[in-house]
């Protein structure tokens, strides 16, 4: 009676091992499962954030084109405001030039015709 009261403690001994052993490994599986879940959602964060700073970084780099694009364009603006004041300013000394010779012209034809006359 002795040999059989041993070998159920020894049974119960056995089953109460594999219980506080699969308790343990459920611990450590829900363990291992909460870190994967984690690393998973790092892993999502991780991308995320990557392409929130690339379109961070693209949208300057963008804004940064515009302006220079603008202030080019200004530039190019003012370039050809600037050669047209010169332009009329060259054109203005020359026109003054003509009109200064045509009056004389006309001053010279005017004292022959009265020398002529006389």
């Amino acid at each position: 009676a002795m040999e059989g009261w041993k070998e159920y403690v020894d049974k119960v001994k056995a089953l109460k091992r594999r219980i506080v052993s699969r308790w343990v490994n459920q611990g450590m599986v829900k363990a291992i499962m909460r870190w994967r879940e984690g690393a998973k959602q790092a892993k999502v964060y991780r991308t995320r954030l990557a392409k929130v700073v690339a379109r961070w970084i693209n949208g300057t780099l963008y804004s940064a084109m515009q302006t220079w694009r603008g202030g080019a364009s200004e530039a190019g603006r003012q370039r050809r405001v600037i050669s047209r004041v010169v332009y009329r300013w060259t054109q203005k000394s020359v026109t003054l030039a003509f009109d200064t010779w045509h009056s004389n012209a006309r001053e010279l034809g005017r004292q022959r015709g009265v020398v002529e006359r006389v």
